[in-house]
């Protein structure tokens, strides 16, 4: 097969956790067989893939999401990604975000090259984007949690094909806690918005508090720019309303993830909703144990009771349960951290995901040159 090239658009300029899958992706990708291309607003994500990748970019406006307030906007962006994406001469199109994929369809089938999105959140669809989303030669959920809310919408079960995410098992490690407090450390790590379920976690650290447990609580990662929750403000002031400002940190954005985890005793994960939840398999890849809502993809990744604990979600007594049980157990924490790491080693390692994804970019590249034929 000749060097195909494949374009690879995202919506926005920053880095989050699709941006991050993505980055991992392209670090390892076959580049005797493949030639990535990034198309994306320009900032964080471009400088990491030009100046570190050293892959090549093009400038975009940012995409946005459909409804009735943004259609305009929406329908005034094809033209311009028309022309860039058909000035690229790309032999597939890959969407990176669940917005890019209202995008690549669309153009892919008036280009006539194949178009694959990646799937990463379940968000409610309307009626125009689901028809948008569907045009898209193939989809891939990154859990099977996804890929059921994709049947949901109504798109073709046989278009579906779901890849979990993976870890670089050789860059999360396990190390050494580094210890900086004399009680537990617990950690929440990612975007900070509503439906992290951050405000479930302080109250469980309040309840901690109350019976006098030595916990702290690292936040770390920072709100959208664009977001108009204020919850970050919320966060805050709950934290000072009830004088919890001896055990809780605020550590903005950081990209140094690994290095976080080795001050963690456990990472905690309650979310209202989760697609997948990759700090999860990064954590046991680190052998932290995890608490996590029983909520989306979580539940693929963590054995209850083996890995870590499953809480309902929005129940913050539960949370404040499963921490004291493994605040008041270190081994117990060894040995559920022990077995995080075999689990993501067999199941969600970051080979795997990049095997699996490459599989589905020589199926459609297959496909098209037998077209063309």
């Amino acid at each position: 097969m000749k060097r195909c090239r494949i374009l690879h658009l995202n919506h926005v300029a920053y880095i989050g956790g699709a941006e991050v899958a993505l980055i991992n992706l392209l670090t390892y990708v076959d580049r005797e067989q493949l030639e990535p291309v990034v198309m994306s607003p320009e900032g964080e994500l471009q400088r990491v893939v030009r100046d570190e990748l050293r892959l090549r970019c093009a400038t975009i406006p940012t995409l946005s999401g459909l409804n009735r307030y943004t259609l305009p906007r929406v329908l005034s962006r094809f033209p311009l990604l028309f022309y860039k994406i058909a000035n690229a001469r790309p032999d597939l199109i890959y969407a990176n975000t669940n917005f890019a994929a209202l995008y690549s369809g669309f153009i892919g089938k008036c280009l006539k090259i194949p178009s694959l999105a990646h799937i990463r959140d379940i968000e409610p669809l309307g009626r125009m984007a689901r028809a948008l989303i569907r045009q898209n030669t193939r989809l891939i959920a990154i859990s099977q949690a996804v890929e059921r809310y994709l049947i949901a919408e109504t798109m073709p079960p046989a278009q579906i094909i779901c890849v979990h995410d993976g870890v670089d098992v050789k860059q999360y490690q396990p190390r050494v806690r580094k210890r900086f407090t004399d009680g537990a450390s617990i950690g929440i790590i990612g975007q900070i918005g509503e439906r992290k379920g951050h405000l479930v976690l302080l109250e469980a650290l309040r309840g901690l508090v109350r019976e006098q447990t030595p916990v702290k609580l690292l936040i770390v990662g920072k709100e959208p720019a664009h977001s108009t929750e204020g919850y970050t403000e919320r966060l805050r002031a709950f934290v000072q309303e009830h004088q919890l400002e001896p055990f809780v940190e605020f550590l903005g954005f950081r990209r140094e993830v690994p290095e976080l985890l080795t001050q963690l005793d456990i990472l905690v994960l309650p979310s209202l909703q989760e697609p997948f939840g990759k700090i999860v398999i990064e954590a046991m890849a680190m052998e932290r144990p995890v608490i996590a809502s029983r909520v989306g993809g979580v539940p693929e990744i963590v054995v209850d009771g083996e890995t870590g604990l499953l809480v309902p979600p929005q129940d913050p007594a539960a949370l404040k349960h499963a921490l004291s049980q493994l605040i008041a157990a270190p081994a117990l924490r060894e040995r559920m951290g022990k077995a995080g790491r075999q689990r993501v080693e067999a199941w969600f390692n970051l080979e795997r995901n990049v095997q699996a994804t490459q599989a589905v970019y020589r199926e459609l590249l297959h496909d098209l040159a037998e077209l063309q034929g």
